[in-house]
């Protein structure tokens, strides 16, 4: 039996099914937090996605886990608080995705250096950190040897504990763990409609490979689809009083060796954005832009200028601008920032980044906004919407988890029929990058054997779809190269 036909399988496995409690819509972070707090309490839910899980914004995050130390100067106190208890309980359950990383906030002088001690003072506090790690304050020497070479106009600085956080491998090694107990994801599946019958919805929509419909029954619907939560709803015929700005956060990956520094850099910049330049996997990655942009874009990518602003921060700050070969990929994330009202003047990176639930229809809600760090308590938040603050107890244990294993050098390994089965990895990206790693690590092997990979992974397909499929998805990974020249020496 194929993957097409194991994925109809279960669809209609699904359809023969007396209504589930819940039924998750949106595959990314928010999805996640709902789907981790649902089988802690034992709710029954299907979790459906329009691409692979992680397809999106989800698994192109600075990969960090952090309350947000930019927060505080917009008095987002309550956020950041949230953020930094969340960080914590993260390190704790999940040690395996989750790294402690020392940041280096640069101080211009004396009475900056102060203000930045009293914020830094009150998010150790918040966090609860001992004091072994809580901030210190570096002087010159110390500072230099965090950061040889530093270019900007700082000779001072703070250094400060957060942590960064395999996001992709987190949310691949989750749903895998739970779908394996009980089958609950479809990827790859588009919601069309919904419609309120009884105590009951009416989930319908389509298989994305092959328009196939599918109608599914469940209590409680929670929308969390992310940068297009609004826009869905409207389709589906509810109203929501306020409005989604699309913001666009790009980075770029750079060879290890690219700087010799010991912690990672946070510089504001402009306009309360932030630049930086984070360890991860043996490579630095660099960012991030704010740029908000007019309509959702089905494949972001980093518009060129983007691309500049962050090479200029790299030379204004590092003080000296990578070159074509020590640039090893870029990619975009979309982040779904919410503006209340429907309307606002502030530029995205003022935008707050608290998550909101709004109440459509009994028994539907949607969750809008927020941020990686806060995921667990985001779902928390939309369940209790929908049960009304009366929260199943927990009943078993949140779930322990294993970072899925690399790509084997011998792809005979590798179970086919399992994932597409298990993990209905449809496409070789679904694969290489949901579940055979942590995102970034396998960029430019993969796609120097994309031609290759295809071949070997969907052999089956029509020579149509699969070249339909291989545009869109070379548009949307990650590219291996910047639109720039080699600099001279």
């Amino acid at each position: 039996m194929n993957g097409v036909e194991l994925r109809k399988q279960r669809i209609r496995g699904f359809e023969q099914e007396p209504p589930r409690q819940l039924c998750i819509i949106g595959g990314g972070a928010t999805g996640a937090g709902a789907a981790l707090e649902a089988w802690v309490r034992g709710i029954s839910f299907y979790w459906i996605s329009s691409g692979d899980i992680g397809e999106g914004t989800s698994s192109r995050s600075t990969k960090l886990l952090h309350g947000g130390i930019r927060y505080l100067a917009q008095g987002e106190f309550s956020l950041v608080k949230e953020a930094l208890q969340e960080r914590q309980w993260m390190l704790k359950t999940y040690p395996k995705f989750c790294t402690k990383q020392r940041f280096i906030l640069p101080a211009q002088n004396h009475w900056q250096a102060i203000t930045y001690r009293l914020g830094l003072w009150w998010y150790d506090q918040k966090a609860g950190l001992p004091k072994n790690e809580r901030h210190s304050y570096l002087n010159k020497g110390r500072f230099l040897d965090a950061l040889p070479g530093f270019n900007g106009k700082a000779t001072k600085g703070l250094s400060y504990l957060d942590a960064t956080f395999a996001d992709q491998g987190f949310l691949s090694a989750l749903w895998m763990e739970m779908d394996a107990h009980s089958p609950h994801v479809l990827n790859h599946t588009r919601v069309c409609g919904l419609k309120a019958s009884g105590n009951t919805w009416e989930i319908r929509g389509i298989d994305e490979f092959d328009g196939a419909p599918f109608c599914l029954t469940a209590n409680h619907v929670l929308n969390a689809t992310g940068p297009e939560s609004i826009k869905n709803m409207e389709e589906w015929g509810f109203t929501c009083p306020h409005r989604m700005v699309w913001s666009q956060g790009s980075h770029l990956l750079l060879k290890g060796n690219f700087v010799d520094w010991k912690q990672a850099l946070v510089v504001p910049v402009r306009q309360g954005r932030v630049f930086f330049m984070v360890p991860w996997q043996n490579k630095w990655l660099a960012g991030t832009t704010e740029a908000v942009l007019n309509e959702f874009p089905k494949i972001p990518e980093p518009k060129k200028e983007e691309v500049q602003e962050i090479l200029d921060s790299i030379e204004e700050f590092v003080g000296k601008r990578p070159n074509k070969q020590e640039v090893l990929g870029q990619f975009s994330g979309i982040r779904p920032l919410v503006s209340l009202g429907g309307k606002s003047g502030k530029k995205a990176s003022f935008l707050s980044r608290k998550h909101l639930v709004i109440n459509h229809a009994p028994g539907l809600v949607s969750l809008l906004g927020g941020k990686w760090t806060i995921f667990r308590k985001m779902g928390e938040d939309g369940l209790k919407a929908l049960f009304k603050e009366k929260l199943p107890p927990l009943v078993k244990d949140y779930p322990v988890l294993e970072p899925l294993t690399g790509i084997p050098d011998d792809r005979s390994k590798i179970d086919a029929h399992y994932y597409k089965t298990r993990g209905a990895a449809l496409f070789p990206d679904d694969l290489v990058f949901r579940r055979f790693s942590s995102g970034l690590e396998d960029i430019p092997d993969y796609l120097n054997h994309r031609e290759e990979w295809w071949s070997w992974w969907w052999a089956q397909a029509p020579d149509a779809e699969k070249q339909k499929e291989k545009k869109r998805l070379t548009s949307y990974l990650f590219k291996a190269s910047v639109d720039q020249e080699p600099q001279q020496d």
